[in-house]
Parts: C-alpha cells; sequence; structure tokens
C-alpha cells in the first residue's frame, strides 16, 4: 500500500511541481491529526496528496497569493485510504471554513478501481460516497490517474486582513463503527458513575 502512495505521490510530483506564488498549504498553522499531507501546489491550484490514516479530520491553512484573492483557484488531488485506517471509507468530506469562499465548480471524483462515487452537499461543504466503501486510493479532480476536471474554489470576500482559506477534509466513518465507538463513549461515562460499594 505505501509503495501506490508513493507512486501516486511521485506521479502527481511530476505532474504539478511545487512553485513559489501558488497557494500553498501552511504546516506551521494546519492540524493533520495523525494524517498524511503532500503540497503539490502550483500557481492557480492547490494540488494535494492525503493519506488517509484514521477518521480524524485534517484542518489545513492554505495561504493564498495576490492573484488568487478576490478570483478563484483550482483544487484537486490523490488520497489514499492507509492500510492503518480502521477500516473502509464509506465517505469523505472536503469542507471549506472560511466565510466568503465557496466552491463554484464540483469537479470528477474517481474511484481507483471504478467504484460508483455521488458528490452531495452545498457550495461550501461536499460529501463524496463510495459504492462500495473504498479501501485504496480515490481522485479529486484531474490528476494522473483520476479524471479531467478540476474543483474550482471562488475567493468571493475575505474578511479585511485575511489572506487564507481554511480547509478541512475528514474521512466519514461506517455507521456501524461510528455506532460502536458512540456506545463505548457511553460506556465508559456510565461506568465511571457506578456507585462503588463502600469499603469494610
Amino acid at each position: 500500500m505505501n509503495r501506490l502512495f508513493m507512486l501516486i505521490s511521485l506521479a502527481g510530483a511530476l505532474a504539478s511541481a511545487s512553485v513559489a506564488g501558488a497557494a500553498s498549504v501552511d504546516f506551521g498553522a494546519s492540524n493533520l491529526n495523525g494524517n498524511g499531507v503532500s503540497d503539490l501546489s502550483s500557481p492557480g491550484l492547490l494540488s494535494l496528496s492525503v493519506d488517509v490514516a484514521n477518521f480524524s479530520p485534517i484542518d489545513l491553512s492554505i495561504v493564498l497569493d495576490g492573484s488568487e484573492q478576490g478570483g478563484s483557484f483550482g483544487f484537486n488531488g490523490d488520497f489514499a485510504v492507509n492500510t492503518a485506517a480502521p477500516s473502509a471509507i464509506p465517505g469523505y468530506r472536503i469542507e471549506l471554513l472560511t466565510p466568503g469562499v465557496a466552491f463554484s465548480v464540483i469537479g470528477d471524483v474517481v474511484d481507483s478501481f471504478g467504484g460508483a462515487v455521488a458528490t452531495s452537499g452545498s457550495a461550501t461543504a461536499q460529501d463524496l460516497a463510495f459504492a462500495p466503501a473504498e479501501d485504496l486510493v480515490f481522485f479529486v479532480g484531474n490528476v494522473p490517474f483520476g479524471g479531467t476536471t478540476d474543483w474550482t474554489v471562488s475567493v468571493l470576500a475575505l474578511p479585511p486582513g485575511v489572506d487564507r482559506v481554511e480547509m478541512r477534509l475528514s474521512a466519514i466513518p461506517e455507521p456501524g463503527t461510528a455506532l460502536l465507538m458512540g456506545l463505548g463513549l457511553v460506556g465508559l461515562v456510565v461506568g465511571g458513575r457506578a456507585p462503588r460499594a463502600p469499603r469494610a
């Protein structure tokens, strides 16, 4: 699995080498939560290679250059579901958290082995649903092995003094996995409140 991730990352790097002046991830202000992200961006295009290692969200802080403020930029990426993840993922969410920023084009999403992918949501949050659940790789936009149309992020009106876009990427767990995690938390809370027998 790691070889596949490395090959896809290399192909992405060759197709889109990082160039100064492009929208880029500020890793110091981002929270990857144990997931992996490589920034392969070029002018006018935010291009990511993501290693989905768990169900924790990836919060990215993306610094814009002058040409992207008040305009738009493309978005694409490859997303490898790491074998360390608890299970296959039935869905994935791509969300824009900064006011005044929205998706103006929802481009292609391609499953690595031809599974069905449906997109739904709003101009600020898109949910990808996989059938069957994804356990290898999926591609967003025009990347090697992916589709032909990138997504477009429009920077409509950033608040004064803001030069970055906050983006959240997160795997959506199987309903059964979420239910089990919830029951486990309830068990911890109830177990912690159970009356204890007095000591003799």
